[in-house]
């Protein structure tokens, strides 16, 4: 308390001193001013403590322009920047911006070396079977070696008033192995020369009086045929053929001028086809061609018997060598000659027989695997499988027999192996195994007529055909097939019982077809 009275004393001595200071400077201005020291100062200023601040006064006139720095810009009128300061120091990493927007793709660049070979991964798990319905072409086109063809394929819509001479489209291909059926334009065309299997079905709408002829063709001749006229619902049938077709050859169904035919997803007209045998023949054919042509060439044929020779070559030159004359008599002993120097030493002998075996020794270790053996030549080839198959159409009708009778068929489409016997109609196995046989009958267009048909095995009834058309006059026809296995000599045929009968004409529409699917192997 003591210090701030001292300290206020001494503030308020100095402002008085202020003070009086002040008042003797003004007073001694104002006299040098007047000249006169007599004259009163009368202008007095005290300095008190500042007051409050007084009002914001108006703005004053706006002052002259200065003069441009020293480097001025003349023609531009713009002063030019300093000299640059010293680079300061780098802040901190901004925060990570919006990506940008995509640019444009580059130049596609050159093709990279292959990479090296991976190592073989683990064998996958077992794959789902094939639905129906579903693109199960992932057949090998290859079996065993050769080349496999197979196809199979359905009609999805129905046709009614089809044109003369219209292709069937098979638009539902269920398999297609090998590629040679095409579903845009109908037709079956192999790239491999052989034996095919082709049969195909055809339906009737369910309109009373429609029908349907449809025609299995080759190159556009008619192969088989298949007719059938509704009595109100729908009739089914089927026919096939085994036929030998060559690259370029083509295969498809044709419908005649106003045939009307039924079908829907569900697949009732169908039409498929195998190769049965690939045609080794005519391999064959051309493996002999070109040995013989190389024969033609060979360079010397001699007798080594020493009575003749022969020389040939390309030009046909031949020399003939006659046989030597009878042998001469001994001649006489001539005198002993002089006495010769002494021969050089004579090689060292053979060794002589080898001594007996003597015991055997300690089992050694185990040597080290040598490198692999270079790649040996192939082995010979398997012989090739026996070819048997055939395909006989009848063109003629036959009426109610007075007994049962062996069906012949008058025109032979194929008959590889030759077991068909177009005279007794009979089917004679020359190899043991296992066939495939099917067949066709069709009734006469008379109102109440009928067929009852067998396929027969040395007399043993195997599978039946029977028909009846009815009160009204139409034909109507089907078709039968099985397996058999066989021996050599036996015998298969298609049978006709007394009384019934069968119509065909020129078009084919009764058939008998059979081929062997695995020959029996010796064990």
């Amino acid at each position: 308390m003591v210090e701030t009275l001292k300290t206020s004393r001494l503030i308020t001595s100095a402002a008085g001193c202020s003070v009086f200071l002040c008042f003797v400077c003004l007073c001694l201005c104002n006299a040098a001013e007047e000249d006169s020291c007599s004259t009163p100062c009368t202008n007095i200023t005290v300095l008190a403590p500042a007051g409050p601040p007084g009002p914001k006064g108006a703005m004053g006139p706006r002052g002259l322009r200065g003069r441009w720095g020293i480097h001025q810009q003349a023609d531009r009128g713009k002063s030019r920047p300093g000299p640059a300061g010293e680079k300061g120091a780098r802040g901190a990493r901004g925060k990570k911006g919006d990506p940008g927007a995509a640019g444009s793709p580059g130049v596609k660049g050159h093709k990279g070396e292959p990479g090296s070979a991976g190592a073989k991964g683990d064998r996958g798990e077992p794959g789902m079977p094939c639905t129906e319905g579903s693109n199960c072409n992932t057949v090998s086109d290859t079996v065993a070696g050769a080349s496999f063809v197979a196809f199979s394929a359905t009609l999805r819509v129905r046709i009614l008033n089809a044109p003369e001479n219209t292709i069937v489209t098979f638009d539902i291909v269920h398999t297609n192995v090998g590629n040679a059926y095409n579903k845009t334009s109908g037709k079956f065309a192999p790239q491999v020369s052989g034996y095919y299997m082709l049969t195909y079905t055809g339906m009737t709408t369910s309109v009373v009086g429609s029908a349907y002829w449809s025609r299995l063709k080759k190159n556009g001749e008619e192969i088989v045929s298949l007719y059938d006229r509704s009595n109100g619902d729908h009739i089914s049938s089927c026919n096939s053929a085994i036929l030998q077709l060559q690259p370029g050859d083509e295969v498809w169904v044709e419908l005649d001028g106003r045939s009307s035919m039924w079908s829907d997803p569900g697949g009732y007209v169908s039409f498929s086809g195998f190769l049965i045998h690939p045609d080794f023949m005519m391999k064959i054919t051309v493996l002999v061609a070109l040995l013989l042509v190389l024969r033609t060439f060979a360079a010397l044929e001699t007798d080594q018997g020493g009575v003749c020779s022969r020389q040939l070559n390309n030009s046909q030159n031949i020399t003939v060598v006659a046989a030597p004359g009878a042998k001469g008599e001994p001649g006489t002993e001539g005198p002993h000659g002089a006495k010769g120097e002494p021969g050089e030493r004579a090689p060292r002998g053979a060794p002589g027989k080898l001594g007996p075996v003597g015991p055997a020794g300690e089992k050694g270790d185990k040597g080290v695997q040598g490198p692999a053996g270079e790649k040996g030549a192939p082995g010979p080839s398997p012989p090739a499988p026996p070819v048997v198959a055939f395909s006989a159409v009848r063109t003629t009708k036959l009426e109610k027999p007075s007994s049962h009778t062996v069906l012949t068929y008058d025109v032979i489409l194929s008959n590889v192996g030759g077991a068909y016997n177009q005279e007794t109609g009979k089917f004679v196995a020359t190899v043991g195994g296992v066939y495939f046989f099917t067949f066709t009958a069709m009734t006469p267009s008379v109102p109440n007529v009928n067929y009852y048909v067998r396929l027969m095995k040395n007399g043993a009834k195997m599978v039946s055909l029977y028909e009846n058309n009815g009160g009204s006059p139409q034909h109507q026809s089907s078709c039968n097939s099985a397996i058999l296995q066989l021996q050599p000599g036996d015998e298969v045929w298609v049978q006709l019982w007394s009384g019934y009968s069968l119509y065909s004409d020129g078009s084919r529409y009764l058939t008998f077809s059979g081929f062997l699917i695995a020959a029996q192997t010796d064990t």
